[in-house]
């Protein structure tokens, strides 16, 4: 028969180990916030995009704040839909509830949801290794080449997003 020492040891060690698991839950759930959006840091949001190399992407900064987003937002879905991986959406929201609200009346969304963890110039001095120049208006399309070089920057239609990204090198569709 297991002397009570022995249980006790084992029913320490399995507290310990629950004590854990949902220490580790908590930090997983401050890193992901809700279905796919994910609070993260400017110089995390430069290493994901160097990570992408070698296919064309688009970077979109937008938020649900802004009519001109809001509107442009169905069509960059379907982009990524039509090209998985050729979206990166960064999100430069200050209020994170009204942000996690509109993705939810999205729908699926196909592309992570990156909400910027820091200031917008953080952010623009973490993008400028890209060649990003700042920005002074929302949505900013950021049209990135295989290498990692912008291409181009600008306030685009989807269809001159969609004709970028499904060109080649060329710029022959």
């Amino acid at each position: 028969m297991e002397s009570v020492v022995v249980i006790l040891k084992k029913v320490v060690l399995s507290a310990l180990c629950m004590v854990f698991l949902m220490y580790t839950g908590v930090a997983q759930a401050v890193e992901k916030k809700g279905s796919g959006i994910y609070k993260v840091p400017p110089y995390k949001i430069a290493k994901y995009i160097k990570k992408t190399a070698g296919e064309r992407r688009a970077i979109v900064l937008y938020a649900s704040w802004c009519p001109a987003c809001v509107q442009k937002m169905p069509g960059i879905i379907d982009l990524e839909n039509a090209k998985a991986g050729s979206i990166i959406a960064i999100s430069i929201e200050e209020n994170y509830a009204d942000f996690a609200r509109y993705i939810r009346r999205l729908g699926t969304v196909p592309f992570k949801a990156i909400v910027n963890d820091g200031s917008e110039s953080k952010l623009a001095q973490k993008l400028r290794q890209f060649g990003v120049r700042p920005w002074n208006s929302i949505p900013q399309i950021i049209l990135m080449d295989e290498k990692n070089k912008v291409v181009e920057q600008g306030n685009f239609s989807v269809e001159k997003i969609a004709n970028f990204l499904f060109s080649n090198e060329s710029g022959e569709p």
